[in-house]
């Protein structure tokens, strides 16, 4: 645990966008959730799928409010030029990085075994494009 706080802080400081730093905090949370699954007791074990599933949502609702900034902006874009360039890009960005982040998320998902429901509901939740 030592080496992953300083190694997480770094990742958290290198990202200049809020919403980055929120979904990369959901990520790691979802994966480290998921490592502790596997060998944890039955009735704890549900209670932890019932709060991965609650960290996909979130992750998916914050991803999607970057999506629906993009799409706004780029509308906008045709009135005001100059004010949202900067503003779109970073948004463009964070919207990207949170693909990727996804995409991880569901990999990690694959190693869950296929016997639990939540896992079905997590996949299908990720895989719905905002």
């Amino acid at each position: 645990m030592d080496v992953f706080c300083p190694t997480f802080q770094t990742c958290c400081d290198s990202l200049t966008e809020p919403c980055a730093t929120h979904l990369f905090c959901l990520s790691e949370l979802f994966h480290h959730a998921c490592e502790l699954t596997v060998t944890l007791d039955p009735e704890v074990r549900d209670a932890v799928l019932v709060l991965m599933m609650h960290i996909v949502t979130r992750f998916k609702d914050v991803s999607m409010g970057i999506s629906n900034d993009v799409h706004m902006t780029t509308n906008k874009k045709l009135k005001m030029a100059s004010n949202c360039d900067k503003m779109l890009n970073s948004n463009r960005y964070a919207c990207r990085y949170g693909r990727h982040l996804e995409q991880g998320m569901l990999r990690v998902l694959d190693d869950l075994p296929d016997e639990y429901e939540e896992k079905r509901m997590m996949k299908k939740q990720l895989l719905v494009d905002g």
